[in-house]
């Protein structure tokens, strides 16, 4: 997966330096981040030549009377659900999680919301963009769905309105998808299913500038990237809003919608965020190499899920069998137990040894247990189905160690005090610079683990510069709340 984004990345970057990507537009957009990730969706897809998906223009005109009134009603609708609400988060289902109180919850913007004690001023637009459905009327904040919005977009992008026909994307967008598709013939971009987005883009934004009320004072969203995201920031320029992107994941160096931008990419910014979020120093300092800071501002505001979980979780966390024994935790990327892994259970009869599944193999429990009694007998002392089934934070608090290939648990674990030791050549590559800072440990043969187990620890000038205090955010989260683009 690495080799993948750090080859589109290079492609992206590469494309975007020797074209005139700032000069791209529809209309009065400036469309090149729509067009890049575009572009990135097509690099990972890898379509066959002259392969597309339908195309929307043949579809029966629909009057553009009837959508405006449809519009108009959802305007008024969303008026009266949100109210007075200052903060508004666009909300997608797939970061939203079961609450440990019951009831769907936002990972980060609920953590967020508490803390600050903002919930009477928090609104939702949920989009949901997950397998799964959740009801709106279970999220903790009032909610308006994007989804009906969406539908509204489309059917007034089927429309007969005359402003629709007239809308067209410049010389300069054409002739960048040309060249695209002549580069990259496995890779190609239909112009007319391009332009289709466009017109979603500017259908949205429009609807956007009317949503945003004026007691409105700042936008959350968790990913930039995305057309509806595209379409709230670009509204939120224009009405002088700041719009925030609140980190999410890890965001590596090799991050095509995060890095490797040149200036002329981000020299355009009405579809970007205003803001970043940061978690921290570390991540801040990743993200300045890219975007200036005289059209964009970063600040490290903390991680607001670790730092309310982390306030939940009581101290006696998940026992284990023995009192007297080093706990391991090994946090599973793949079914298969890392063979260094399990030569050191062997040896290491004193220790005990906890494997968690990732959250997708939940159902596969009984399959790794047989592989530990296969490999380690009862020599060794080990568990899998409490330590998958358990809350991972309230897991740490009962751990010494923990292992991992390259799994983004480990700056978890780091939060949480506790030191993680990398397994798998992914993890040098990925987090070279944090193993020689001392943040991680890192091995590859069993003696070397078993050594790295004894010895070690959690640097805590490291761990700060990955994640900011509770009073970081509070700080962070008023000066938002009142700043004026």
């Amino acid at each position: 997966m690495r080799r993948l984004l750090e080859e589109c990345t290079r492609i992206l970057q590469d494309f975007e330096e020797s074209h005139e990507v700032e000069s791209a537009a529809f209309g009065d957009i400036d469309i090149w981040p729509l067009m890049r990730l575009t572009f990135y969706h097509a690099l990972t897809n890898d379509q066959e030549p002259g392969v597309e998906k339908e195309e929307n223009k043949t579809r029966r005109k629909i009057p553009v009377g009837n959508v405006a009134q449809e519009l108009d009603e959802w305007i008024a609708k969303t008026e009266e659900t949100l109210g007075s609400r200052r903060e508004i988060y666009f909300v997608q289902s797939t970061k939203v999680i079961q609450g440990r109180n019951g009831g769907p919850y936002h990972r980060f913007f609920d953590s967020l919301i508490e803390l600050s004690e903002s919930r009477d001023s928090a609104g939702f637009l949920f989009w949901n963009d997950g397998r799964s459905v959740v009801e709106m009327g279970s999220l903790r904040s009032p909610s308006v769905s994007y989804q009906e919005l969406g539908r509204l977009a489309r059917r007034w992008a089927r429309s007969d309105d005359p402003k629709i026909e007239s809308l067209k994307l410049n010389d300069v967008a054409v002739r960048l998808i040309e060249e695209w598709n002549r580069a990259f013939p496995n890779n190609t971009i239909s112009i007319e299913l391009f332009r289709w987005d466009c017109l979603l883009l500017q259908i949205l934004e429009e609807a956007f500038q009317r949503f945003l009320a004026p007691q409105v004072c700042v936008v959350f969203a968790t990913c930039f990237y995305s057309l509806p995201v595209f379409a709230l920031s670009l509204a939120c320029r224009r009405r002088g809003i700041p719009m925030i992107e609140l980190q999410h994941g890890q965001q590596g160096e090799w991050h095509p919608m995060y890095t490797h931008w040149s200036e002329k990419g981000v020299s355009r910014p009405g579809l970007l965020p205003t803001h970043f979020w940061m978690w921290g120093r570390a991540y801040a300092e990743r993200l300045k190499k890219w975007w200036p800071s005289g059209q964009f501002e970063i600040r490290c505001g903390g991680n607001p899920w670790l730092i309310r979980r982390g306030e939940e979780i009581s101290e006696k966390g998940v026992e284990g069998d023995s009192k007297k024994r080093k706990v391991v935790l090994v946090s599973m990327q793949f079914l298969e137990i890392d063979k260094i892994v399990l030569d050191c259970a062997k040896k290491r009869e004193d220790l005990e040894w906890w494997f968690r599944l990732h959250p997708r193999m939940s159902d596969k429990i009984e399959s790794v247990a047989e592989t530990c009694r296969k490999e380690l007998g009862a020599e060794a002392v080990w568990e899998v189905e409490v330590a998958t089934k358990a809350d991972f934070y309230e897991l740490l608090q009962s751990v010494d160690v923990h292992l991992t290939g390259w799994s983004t648990t480990a700056y978890e674990a780091a939060w949480f005090g506790k030191p993680t030791v990398l397994t798998h050549p992914n993890g040098k590559a990925a987090m070279a610079n944090d193993i020689e800072n001392g943040l991680f440990g890192y091995a590859r043969s069993c003696e070397e683990l078993s050594r790295k187990i004894d010895s070690a620890s959690v640097p805590e000038d490291e761990v700060s510069r990955f994640f900011e205090p509770k009073q970081s955010l509070l700080e962070i989260f008023d000066s938002l709340r009142t700043v004026s683009t």
